[in-house]
């Protein structure tokens, strides 16, 4: 293992070995499954090479770095037979529009940005577990959490933690458990076969909430008048603002429900729903 840190190139059999190593080491690892997936990825070479173990190849920074992560943690981390019952529950789901999620009967969604849209909906769905426990960090930290999801691709690569078929899913997975291990939450996912909230949730959206001034037309604003540090009606796929309100629990909010905080604090911009224009008003009259 330490060989294959040191070496820029490694025989294609030298690689092999240490992930046999290392897949031997995995029922005594915790965390182990998360850390060497790049190895396996990199592994392809051995088709290019036709199959010949001597040949050499060459290892990503990725597959670098799990291999550091063993050198650094082998010794230190153990893996419990059980983790306990399960604390609470979270439902989620994804289409090609947005993403749903309940946990403890309250629900939140968001649509997906352009450049999400074009993913695999393997991926989306992963990307919503992802978004909700982002959501609910403060009802799930501390806890075993029973991720409910549809998507039998998803409920396979959190509870493998991650896999080969697909680096972006992996990657995404990874991020998952980055998450899980930095809020102490242990996950266990499970085919939710009735996830009618969330697919609800994850489908029927209030268009309204997708309207967004034209980002050019804002500059102009900005530059003659004043330069705003939040955006007081927004959503992470629109917003237009790095701080922003969200009206559902949002994973990237900086606060739920402009309605709720003091908007004298701020210098702000917002771009309510029509409807929603006297109570602004009131309220920036009442701040």
């Amino acid at each position: 293992m330490y060989v294959c840190i040191a070496k820029s190139e490694c025989s294609i059999v030298e690689v092999s070995q240490v992930i046999g190593l290392l897949v031997a080491s995995l029922p005594a690892v915790q965390y182990g499954q998360l850390h060497y997936r790049h190895l396996e990825i990199d592994k392809i070479a051995l088709k290019i090479a036709k199959g010949n173990y001597q040949d050499i190849m060459c290892l990503s920074p990725a597959a670098k770095a799990d291999l550091g992560w063993w050198v650094d943690n082998v010794l230190q981390f153990n893996n419990p037979i059980s983790h306990g019952k399960i604390d609470i529950e979270i439902t989620c789901d994804a289409s090609k529009k947005g993403w749903g999620a309940v946990c403890d009967r309250i629900s939140t969604q968001g649509l997906w940005t352009t450049r999400e849209q074009s993913k695999h909906i393997n991926e989306l769905e992963l990307l919503a577990i992802k978004f909700a426990l982002n959501v609910f960090e403060s009802q799930l930290s501390g806890k075993h959490v029973k991720v409910l999801s549809d998507n039998t691709t998803a409920v396979c690569y959190i509870n493998s933690k991650g896999g080969t078929k697909s680096p972006s899913c992996n990657d995404i997975t990874y991020g998952i458990w980055s998450w899980s291990i930095n809020n102490n939450t242990w996950l266990t996912a499970a085919p939710g076969v009735q996830n009618m909230d969330a697919d609800r949730e994850s489908r029927i959206f209030n268009e309204r909430t997708k309207w967004q001034l034209n980002p050019e037309v804002l500059s102009q604003i900005r530059d003659l008048w004043v330069t705003p540090k939040i955006d007081l009606f927004a959503t992470r796929a629109n917003r237009q603002l790095a701080m922003f309100a969200s009206w559902k629990p949002d994973p990237e909010a900086t606060h739920i429900d402009a309605f709720t905080i003091d908007w004298s604090k701020y210098k702000f911009y917002c771009f309510p729903p029509f409807s929603l224009i006297s109570r602004c008003l009131r309220k920036a009259e009442m701040d």
